[in-house]
C-alpha cells in the first residue's frame, strides 16, 4: 500500500470512530472558521465572522472554525478565516429529525491570498468561491474550495519563482467529520485535504493534508488548536512536515443596525500563532513561523445572505516564509440553504 493511500485510510479511520463515538454523546456541529483549510481556516463560528485547508478549518455561513455552543463564550474564530475552507452549517435543533442536506456557498475575495504565511500571489487579490455541504445530521460534510488571483495573472510569482500566478490557480476538496463534546464544551473535526493546482501542467505541486482541530467552545477566549499533516504528490518536491496553530477568539456586541434585522451586530476578534515544521515549500525553517490578527462583522441580508467584511495583519517571523509583515482585507458574501 503506498503512503498516498495509507493516510486516505488513517483518515477514513479516524472519521468513523469519531463518528461512531460521537453520536451518543453530542448532535454534530459544523467545524469552522479557518479558513484558509484557515485555513484552514476553517478552516468561522454560529453568527459568520471571517474558517480553512486546509485549510483547511470549520456555524456561520462564511469561513470559520467552529461553533461555539455557550452563551457567554466567543464564537472561536479562525485568524487566518479568510484563506480557510471549510464552512458547516449550524447544527440541527434539539428532536429534530433528518433535514436532509445542509448547503452553505461563499463568494469571497481578499486583496492578498495569504496561505499559512506564504504570499501566494505576491501582493495581489484573489477571488475564492467554495461550496459546503454537510450530509444530514451525520456530521459528516465536503467541501470544494477555490482561489482564482484577479490581477498580474501572467506575472512572476515570489513565493513560486517563474511560476506566474495563473499558474497557481488553485482547487481543494475536503472531506472532515466534526462534533461537539461534553455539553458543547469541546468542539472537534477531523479530515483530509487535496490541494490541486489546477493553473499548472501536472500534479508536481499538488499536496494532500491531514488534519486535526479541537476547541474549548465554552472557555473565555475559546481557545483553540489545529494541526495539520502535509506531504507532496511526488516525494522529490519536498515540503512534508508537520503545521500547528494556536489562537483564540471574542465577540464584542457593537449594537444593532436598521438594515440588518433587529439581533446585535458582534465584531469578531481573532489572533493566532502558526508553528511550520517544514510544511509546503523545500527549505522552509522550522520554527514559530508567523501570527496573524483580525477582525470581522458578520452583516445579515435579505434572502438568507450574509456579508462580512473583515481587516488582517500578519507579523512574518521566518524570512524563509515571508521575510515582509503582511495587511489585507477580506470581503465575503455568504448563503445557505
Amino acid at each position: 500500500m503506498g503512503r498516498k493511500q495509507a493516510w486516505l485510510l488513517v483518515i477514513a479511520l479516524a472519521i468513523c470512530c469519531f463518528w461512531n463515538g460521537g453520536l451518543a454523546l453530542a448532535e454534530p456541529v459544523a467545524d469552522i472558521s479557518s479558513a484558509p483549510w484557515q485555513g484552514g481556516s476553517s478552516w468561522t463560528p454560529n453568527q459568520p465572522a471571517t474558517y480553512n485547508s486546509s485549510t483547511l478549518a470549520l456555524a456561520e455561513p462564511e469561513q470559520k472554525l467552529w461553533v461555539a455552543q455557550g452563551e457567554e463564550a466567543a464564537p472561536a474564530v479562525d485568524a487566518q478565516a479568510p484563506l480557510h475552507k471549510e464552512v458547516p452549517a449550524e447544527p440541527a435543533a434539539e428532536g429534530d429529525g433528518p433535514s436532509g442536506l445542509e448547503i452553505t456557498v461563499l463568494n469571497d475575495w481578499v486583496s492578498k491570498y495569504m496561505f499559512r504565511g506564504f504570499d501566494i500571489y505576491d501582493d495581489r487579490g484573489a477571488y475564492q468561491p467554495s461550496v459546503d455541504i454537510g450530509f444530514w445530521d451525520t456530521g459528516i460534510h465536503f467541501n470544494w474550495w477555490a482561489s482564482l488571483a484577479t490581477a498580474g495573472r501572467h506575472n512572476d510569482t515570489a513565493v513560486a519563482g517563474a511560476l506566474t500566478t495563473e499558474d497557481l490557480d488553485e482547487f481543494d476538496y475536503t472531506l472532515y467529520y466534526t462534533n461537539s463534546y461534553l455539553d458543547g464544551c469541546i468542539d472537534m473535526s477531523v479530515g483530509g485535504v487535496y490541494y490541486d493546482i489546477i493553473g499548472y501542467s501536472n500534479d508536481d505541486l499538488d499536496f494532500w493534508e491531514a488534519f486535526g482541530k479541537v476547541t474549548l467552545s465554552k472557555m473565555p477566549l475559546s481557545p483553540h488548536a489545529y494541526f495539520f499533516y502535509d506531504f507532496p504528490v511526488h516525494d522529490s518536491v519536498g515540503g512534508e512536515g508537520w503545521m500547528t496553530c494556536l489562537g483564540g477568539s471574542h465577540a464584542v456586541e457593537l449594537g444593532c443596525l436598521p438594515l440588518c434585522g433587529p439581533d446585535p451586530l458582534e465584531l469578531n476578534l481573532a489572533a493566532d500563532v502558526w508553528y511550520n515544521g517544514g510544511a509546503f515549500v523545500n527549505g522552509v525553517d522550522t520554527g514559530w513561523s508567523h501570527a496573524i490578527f483580525g477582525g470581522s462583522v458578520a452583516l445579515p441580508l435579505p434572502c438568507d445572505l450574509t456579508l462580512t467584511p473583515g481587516v488582517w495583519y500578519q507579523v512574518s517571523m521566518t524570512d524563509t516564509v515571508n521575510p515582509d509583515d503582511e495587511w489585507w482585507t477580506s470581503l465575503s458574501l455568504a448563503y445557505s440553504f
